[in-house]
């Protein structure tokens, strides 16, 4: 298993949990980027736009796998366990 895959995979995890947040809240809320995450943030909604955002990550495991990137696949996944750790203490906090 090469180390840098993993990374790389985790990465691309990562940032499409930004994606997917970045999209849910400039197109599905009439607020702009900075005043929607303010609000979510004040409301307590946060941890749920981060769980929607990391819908993402599922079409980018399989066409990970669809590739052959079975590492990078990998490091995709072991960033939702990071995202829905970190997700479970923003909830609780």
């Amino acid at each position: 298993m090469d180390r840098t895959d993993v990374v790389l995979g985790f990465l691309i995890g990562i940032t499409g949990m930004l994606a997917g947040s970045f999209l849910f809240v400039t197109l599905f809320t009439p607020y702009t980027l900075t005043d929607g995450i303010f609000i979510i943030k004040q409301s307590g909604q946060l941890p749920k736009v981060l769980s929607i955002g990391a819908i993402v990550n599922l079409g980018i495991f399989f066409l990970l796998l669809k590739f052959k990137k079975d590492v990078m696949a990998k490091g995709v996944l072991l960033s939702m366990f990071v995202i829905t750790f970190f997700t479970i203490i923003l909830y609780y906090i």
